[in-house]
């Protein structure tokens, strides 16, 4: 086997562009994730899960589905939960008051069921095509809509009307923060900026930590594991 390939100028100047290519991508991408360490932990609060308790065990998911995305796939894309299977997932915890150790074995259930339905392909392509597209289609518009309003009831900017369903709430400090990262995402995806989420969530983060003097005390602490989720 020829490795004089390996060692040419030319080879490696290739490869460490690729690597760093892979480093900033997945760097970006992780940072434009991190937010859903300051969206899940509340939402599932709300049906008797620990805020802190929450925060580790999603860090500790992302980072090893991540991990195993990188391996399998070599790609350097980040695996993390989305909020719409937060909402989903609280909200059909509190139709059929569930507690958490029973959603917990729900969890469990469906992600070995996502995990057979992965390995076997044929399995899964069969399912996937006993959906119609428009729901398929649908479907991904809802998620986006009911996210969208979860986020809008989360700053105050939708409230529960009194003689409608919704009514537009009071203009605050964090609905003109919240609404000017939206403008600054939307004019840097106009222009295709690979960092538009990442600036966009880092310019609402740094005015909320400013607005309301709630600056961090320390980079990193030690996630504390309680028994809410095992």
């Amino acid at each position: 086997m020829d490795t004089s390939v390996w060692s040419s100028p030319v080879y490696q100047e290739t490869v460490a562009i690729i690597l760093g290519f892979l480093f900033i991508a997945g760097l970006i991408n992780f940072f434009s994730c991190t937010y859903v360490l300051a969206v899940v932990p509340p939402q599932m609060a709300i049906v008797g899960y620990n805020s802190e308790t929450s925060a580790a065990v999603i860090s500790l998911i992302t980072g090893l589905g991540s991990i195993f995305c990188g391996i399998v796939t070599n790609t350097p894309l980040v695996v993390a939960p989305t909020t719409a299977v937060s909402i989903y997932f609280v909200s059909n915890l509190q139709q059929y008051f569930l507690s958490p150790h029973d959603g917990n074995m729900v969890v469990a259930y469906v992600g070995i069921a996502i995990v057979l339905f992965g390995i076997i392909g044929p399995l899964a392509r069969f399912i996937s095509k006993l959906i119609p597209e428009y729901i398929q289609i649908g479907t991904t518009i809802g998620i986006g809509l009911i996210t969208a309003l979860s986020g809008y009831q989360e700053i105050g900017l939708v409230e529960q009307g009194r003689y409608t369903l919704l009514s537009v709430g009071k203009i605050t400090s964090e609905i003109c923060i919240a609404m000017s990262g939206l403008i600054i995402i939307s004019i840097l995806v106009y222009y295709h900026s690979k960092v538009a989420y990442f600036i966009g969530i880092l310019w609402g983060t740094f005015f909320w930590w400013s607005s309301q003097s709630l600056w961090p005390t320390e980079w990193v602490s030690t996630p504390i594991l309680t028994g809410d989720f095992f």
